[in-house]
């Protein structure tokens, strides 16, 4: 019967809604609603049609009350337009009182269009204007020519948008603030005008985030977003995994405590990027300009009313105690202690350039740029599809992997440390990097600065002490010699940049097993308190030691403290086949001493089969004394003995 029928399901036919795209459809909407809140909840059953609504200036087009509602749809024929210019506040669906744990609220299957294709602009009426319900659940649904962010959501429970689409919104797309346990996943983003994921936080002073005002549990993951105006970016969430999306022509990736002013302050816990991939980062909104850096991490350590101004996680000399991190992880003012960002993991990502210049962004196949609502065609210069770095972190870390990345392209850095970016004055005794690992990762073409590089930016570097691990990385800093210091035939013009890892003389760090190519230094500015061992290096046949112009793949040849072991291969371009074909290895091991073959000093060869001389002496091996390819003992190599008679006791 159709009273059975209503105590499920509420077709908005049925209250007179008509899909003419004509008829204004807000009442019988609203009685739909109204019916279903009155009976305890349900479904609104939306028919395939195009319902208008149109323009009501400071009031809500739908009002969703306090309840449990499911919005259902019959997919992309289901279409809810409603009007947005001169339209100063709320939205299409809203309900905005700040009564807390409203209710449940899912919207399902249909499609939602504002008139962005008539008046360009970013407005204030938002599809969806919703705060303090429990669960907020978006999914399978459209959301197109949006002139405004695309939701306003806050203080809720739990927000999840999967498998939607976003398509031309002049602000935010999927977002979300002030809200615990945030899921967006499956979904795709073109063409948004601003962020196309933000997951934001406030100052912290609404009753539904205390006593535990720090966000909680973000996913963003299986997501694709093309030429979006803005990024991703995350404010402050702990325990956030950001995995498997794929993301093009867009301007990054961005964690942070803060954002701006009205963002407040978290301590950052628990963050997993990993398996993403990253092509042709695009910044600029009304002009193209080069973008800064693909995955940005910054943390905002303060140790200003802590005991005796200590960074949480230090230990007090005051005291005789360490202070714990723990302690501080609830901070949500700029005034309180933060520990530093804690537990971060950067694994698997895929960072490339597919894209050559365009003469015009639409040339990209995309459309145009959108910023805030307004379309740009302008030029793309092909250096403006190169970030500066690809991963970056500002502040001060502890506890951090970054592995197994493939980084290609970037004009300046591939992995780069500012330890002391928004410092507190008050932290400098204690200012540095705790147990950080960079491992294994791969990086190519990084031809403007370094490989990888840790800067103490304008801090007494006699102070800095970093406990940093680099090892097993291959870094090809200039393949295609596009550095200016670069010559195409693998020399360089002076002795300067790139560099693979350059250290600005921080202390306390390791630097092992890494692989160079194509750098004018392997390694620069490191103290006497790194370890530094086991790296290996690949040149052309050294013309001088330390630089020379002639030096080809590695302007700077150094002894083996920094540098175990060159791979002397053809590093001139130009050379045609033989380019990159090893011509010589210097052996490790040996049953004579070396005849052929270019060493470095320093360098020992281990006698594989030790024979005793006339004067009972075991020959052990032959320590290298030069830097080239001639072989005269005693001039080149010196014979390492042992003595093979056991000494009197």
């Amino acid at each position: 019967s159709l009273a059975n029928r209503f105590a499920d399901v509420f077709n908005v036919k049925d209250f007179g809604a008509v899909g003419d795209g004509i008829t204004d459809n807000q009442t019988a909407f609203q009685a739909a609603i109204n019916a279903a809140l009155a009976a305890g909840g349900g479904t609104i059953y939306i028919p395939k049609g195009t319902y208008w609504f149109p323009s009501m200036t400071n009031s809500a087009k739908i009002n969703v009350g306090n309840g449990n509602l499911t919005f259902k749809g019959d997919g992309n024929s289901s279409i809810l337009k409603f009007a947005q210019p001169n339209f100063y506040g709320g939205g299409l669906f809203v309900g905005s009182d700040n009564t807390p744990n409203k209710g449940d609220l899912t919207f399902q299957d249909f499609q939602i269009q504002g008139t962005l294709d008539t008046i360009p602009g970013r407005f204030f009426a938002s599809p969806m204007y919703l705060w303090f319900f429990n669960n907020i659940t978006i999914q399978n649904c459209k959301f197109k020519n949006i002139a405004a962010a695309t939701m306003i959501i806050e203080q809720c429970q739990s927000f999840k948008c999967i498998d939607s689409i976003f398509e031309d919104t002049a602000g935010d797309g999927a977002r979300a603030r002030d809200t615990l346990d945030c899921i967006v996943t499956g979904n795709k983003f073109l063409r948004t005008g601003d962020d196309f994921i933000a997951l934001h936080l406030t100052g912290g002073t609404y009753s539904l985030l205390k006593p535990n005002p720090q966000a909680e549990r973000f996913i963003v993951s299986n997501n694709t977003a093309i030429n979006c105006g803005g990024g991703c970016v995350c404010v402050s969430g702990r325990k956030t995994i950001i995995t498997g999306n794929t993301f093009s022509l867009i301007r990054g990736l961005s964690i942070s405590p803060t954002f701006s002013t009205d963002e407040g302050f978290r301590p950052i816990y628990d963050l997993i990027i990993s398996n993403n991939s990253f092509s042709d980062i695009c910044s600029g909104t009304t002009t193209s300009s080069a973008p800064s850096q693909t995955i940005s991490i910054q943390s905002n350590t303060k140790s200003t009313a802590s005991t005796n101004n200590t960074i949480p996680g230090d230990y007090d000399s005051v005291t005789g105690d360490f202070i714990l991190p723990r302690d501080y992880t609830q901070s949500n003012t700029y005034n309180q202690s933060g520990p530093r960002t804690q537990n971060v993991i950067i694994q698997g990502n895929v960072f490339s350039t597919t894209r050559s210049g365009v003469a015009a962004f639409s040339d990209f196949g995309y459309g145009q740029r959108n910023w805030q609502g307004v379309y740009y065609n302008y030029a793309v210069p092909a250096d403006h599809l190169l970030p500066s770095n690809a991963i970056a972190f500002y502040g001060q870390f502890e506890n951090v992997v970054v592995s197994n990345n493939t980084i290609k392209d970037t004009r300046q850095i591939g992995i780069a440390f500012e330890p002391f970016i928004n410092a507190d004055p008050n932290d400098q005794p204690s200012r540095y990097l705790k147990n950080i690992l960079v491992a294994s990762n791969s990086i190519y073409n990084c031809y403007g600065t370094a490989g990888i590089k840790i800067t103490d930016s304008g801090i007494d570097s006699a102070s800095n002490s970093f406990d940093v691990t680099l090892s097993n990385n291959v870094i090809n800093c200039d393949p295609y010699r596009i550095n200016p210091n670069s010559n195409n035939n693998g020399t360089y013009i002076a002795g300067t940049f790139p560099v693979g890892i350059s250290c600005n003389w921080g202390r306390g760090l390791k630097i092992i097993g890494n692989t160079f190519k194509n750098c004018c230094q392997t390694i620069s500015n490191f103290s006497g308190g790194a370890v530094v061992k086991n790296n290996v290096a690949h040149c052309g046949k050294p013309t001088g030691f330390y630089f020379n112009v002639a030096n080809k793949g590695i302007g700077t040849i150094l002894d083996q403290g920094q540098i175990s072991e060159y791979i002397i291969e053809d590093s001139d371009p130009t050379s045609g086949t033989t380019y990159l074909q090893v011509s010589s290895a210097m052996q490790q091991a040996a049953a004579a001493m070396p005849t052929t073959g270019w060493y470095i000093r320093g360098s020992f060869v281990r006698n594989y089969a030790p024979s005793i001389d006339a004067n009972g002496m075991a020959i052990m091996g032959w320590l290298r004394l030069t830097s080239n390819d001639t072989h005269v003992a005693g001039v080149d190599w010196s014979v390492a003995r042992v003595s093979n008679v056991s000494p009197a006791i």
